[in-house]
């Protein structure tokens, strides 16, 4: 088993390298993947046919495959500048496990949207592809403080809690990484759950759940967080995602976060002013073994969300992180403290 993961990444790095050279050269090559499930043979010759088709077409790569068989060769992409995937005749689960799996990927992979039935399917399959490529090579992005930031960010680990330095920070700072990685961790999602982050400031929580293939409503009620917010899901590739909505949780109707009639798997709560007006509001909201996660800093807001799940009849689960990052002083390191987090974990029986 080692023998082949090492085998499968030192694969992945001299693609890697060779995509490189081609760059420098100018020599770039670039993929169109048509994906089908791979439960019916139907499905693949009719999408082997598109493809065939798409070739006379496009002077693109084309290869048609089924999602089992790309997750397994999926390191034969990685010599590709770019490779984007066209789902096609797959469930709704098999695209949020392709979009989950794409995220987390090493290879330089964008997912467009599904074409609608089209008598005309070559053609309806391009102009989803061009604008997947061009959502993909958006290069610049404006700071809240209008400074033009670098390209768009490309975070390919697996693991959950993306570096701070790869956000833009809003007025109300940012969720540390390490309070990120337990909170997703805590959530236990598997991809296509429906998430509600409130209060969510630089947008960094409803990224992390977002890149696991979550459908996200994000709700803010400051007009310039909620700007840095929607520049740090564009960063991100995440706009198609992750809705945006602006105004305060206790004032927002239920139809308005309902916007789909359907309630959520996870809420989590980053702002906890006047927790107290909405909480009940977001129990209702919340499926049945729903979770409902609440991040707080004072002592006074903790207190009164230990009270609130109590009252709810929630059972709950706190934790509190102490964290505090090695920084050198002289020639020696100690330890800089940083703000403890009171981070309560609600599931609905």
């Amino acid at each position: 088993m080692r023998a082949s993961a090492k085998a499968a990444n030192d694969a992945v790095n001299d693609a890697v390298k060779r995509r490189e050279r081609e760059r420098r050269t100018g020599k770039q090559r670039r993929c169109i993947l048509l994906l089908f499930s791979g439960g019916s043979s139907v499905a693949g010759e009719v999408v082997k046919g598109i493809a065939e088709d798409l070739r006379k077409r496009t002077s693109q790569e084309v290869k048609a495959l089924s999602l089992a068989a790309f997750k397994r060769l999926a390191s034969e992409f990685a010599e590709f500048e770019r490779v984007v995937v066209v789902p096609l005749l797959l469930c709704e689960s098999e695209v949020c496990e392709l979009k989950t799996f794409a995220a987390s990927s090493h290879i330089p992979c964008v997912v467009a949207s599904s074409p609608f039935p089209d008598a005309n399917i070559s053609k309806a399959i391009l102009e989803r592809v061009h604008e997947a490529e061009l959502c993909a090579s958006a290069s610049v992005v404006a700071t809240a403080e209008g400074v033009e930031e670098s390209e768009v960010v490309s975070w390919r680990c697996v693991s959950h809690g993306i570096p701070d330095e790869l956000f833009l920070r809003s007025k109300g700072g940012l969720t540390r990484r390490e309070i990120r990685a337990i909170v997703v961790s805590k959530a236990e999602v598997r991809g296509g759950e429906k998430v509600l982050d409130v209060g969510t400031g630089s947008g960094s929580v409803a990224v992390e759940f977002a890149r696991l293939g979550c459908e996200v409503f994000a709700v803010e009620k400051d007009k310039q967080n909620l700007e840095v917010a929607r520049k740090n899901i564009a960063r991100f590739g995440l706009s198609e995602r992750i809705k945006l909505i602006y105004g305060r949780m206790e004032d927002l109707k239920t139809e308005e976060i309902l916007s789909d009639g359907g309630k959520f798997d996870v809420i989590f709560v980053g702002g906890t002013d006047n927790l107290e007006k909405f909480f009940g509001k977001l129990v209702s909201i919340l499926r049945q073994n729903g979770k409902l996660i609440v991040a707080a800093v004072r002592f006074e807001t903790a207190s009164k969300a230990l009270s609130l799940f109590k009252e709810s009849g929630l059972h709950c689960e706190l934790l509190n992180v102490w964290l505090s990052k090695g920084k050198k002083l002289g020639a020696g390191t100690v330890l800089a403290p940083s703000y403890p987090i009171f981070l309560f974990f609600g599931e609905k029986k």
